[in-house]
């Protein structure tokens, strides 16, 4: 009776000339986390040239691919997009946002920042971190365990190419829309977990790096270090299941402790994109305890031409909800008084609208305000309206 020895093929069951195990897959998890801390595109100034998990996001060019769920309303010129660029969505996601009554003020530096420090820190540490697991692997006579360092290596360096040419691209379409058009805007962001951010920036700046996303300079050699990227990330799966146990263990936590810092935006300045663009937050948590969106609408200021494209925008309920209409005119008056521009709605009182109808009279009939005091024929100068209706 024939056995499997007598088969054809037997041979290639007992064939090991190496060995490949599923521990190649570890350097696929996280993909989505390091998709988002990655695309944003801040560096680091510890972990920015150590290798990091999910290579291949970068390869794939997966960082600029549009995030769905964005609502962007320009209430200065009446236009609503739902289009971020790939950066800018990334950013706000990874952001430790409220969930009402965060502002964001973008600004461009008109001289670059110099990066030197940062650039200085980060390889020192990778040289530190790398270079011993390069050297054991060599003394070691470990060539796959060479083969796993040189391939990390060889990321790293395609992952800081990919991103400087993205960050490049930014500072210069910030730049670009700052001279072409400087006048500020304010716009309503809505993300995907339905936080609400208050954005200023000048029109340039929104419509070149916001909304449209910046290309690299050059596309092609950019294609072609995207393709050594994978032709890395393919050698780096590989090798590291063939490589020894020591060499393993020590890539594993050289891959993984930078990935978990990277994704909590650990060491890293999120106010600072590129050496041009950086944004200012503002957090009053003051103004908005209860963490309603009716406060976010007070903070924009509106005009009423404002109002009126919220309200066609169906940001504001319609005009039959008199309750929420009479919370906003309250919160609005109160927020102008606190400014000193007053102008009173529906709801203000009758004894705040007099007040301030006789402070407007007076200010017509008088050109120059005067202080309380005697005048020129030695009586004592009226008050622009009577004390007892002193504000």
């Amino acid at each position: 009776m024939p056995t499997t020895d007598d088969l054809p093929l037997h041979a290639l069951k007992s064939w090991q000339a190496f060995r490949i195990d599923a521990l190649g897959l570890v350097t696929m998890l996280g993909t989505e986390q390091l998709n988002r801390s990655v695309g944003r595109l801040i560096r680091n100034p510890y972990f920015e040239y150590l290798p990091l998990l999910s290579a291949f996001t970068v390869s794939s060019n997966q960082i600029k691919d549009p995030i769905p769920g964005f609502s962007l309303y320009n209430i200065s010129s009446a236009i609503t997009t739902n289009e971020l660029s790939a950066w800018f969505s990334r950013w706000l996601l990874t952001q430790d946002l409220r969930r009402t009554g965060t502002k964001l003020e973008w600004t461009v530096t008109e001289k670059p920042r110099s990066q030197w420090g940062e650039e200085c820190s980060a390889i020192i540490i990778a040289v530190l971190l790398i270079g011993p697991l390069l050297a054991l692997a060599s003394l070691s006579g470990d060539w796959f365990g060479l083969a796993n360092v040189l391939a990390m290596i060889v990321s790293v360096v395609v992952r800081t190419f990919v991103v400087g040419q993205n960050r490049n691209a930014i500072d210069e379409a910030a730049c670009r829309g700052r001279a072409l058009n400087p006048e500020k805007a304010k716009l309503l962001c809505i993300l995907p977990n339905g936080k609400s951010v208050i954005i200023h920036a000048s029109t340039g700046v929104i419509t070149n790096c916001l909304i449209i996303d910046p290309k690299p300079a050059c596309p092609s050699l950019y294609t072609v270090m995207r393709w050594i990227g994978w032709i890395a990330f393919t050698t780096h799966v590989i090798s590291i299941g063939m490589s020894t146990l020591f060499v393993q263990i020590y890539t594993v936590i050289l891959v993984v402790v930078p990935s978990v810092l990277t994704v909590h935006c650990v060491g890293s300045n999120e106010n600072l994109i590129g050496r041009c663009l950086s944004v200012d937050r503002d957090e009053n948590l003051k103004s908005n305890p209860e963490g309603r969106r009716l406060r976010t609408y007070i903070d924009l200021e509106l005009t009423q031409e404002e109002e009126a494209v919220m309200l066609e925008w169906n940001l504001f309920p319609k005009r039959c909800n008199k309750a929420w209409w009479k919370d906003y005119y309250q919160l609005r008056d109160q927020s102008r008084a606190s400014r000193g521009s007053w102008t009173f709605s529906e709801t203000s009182t009758l004894k705040e609208k007099e007040i301030m109808t006789h402070r407007r009279k007076s200010s017509e009939s008088i050109p120059i305000a005067r202080s309380r005091g005697n005048s020129s024929d030695g009586k004592r100068s009226p008050l622009p309206f009577p004390a007892t209706m002193q504000p």
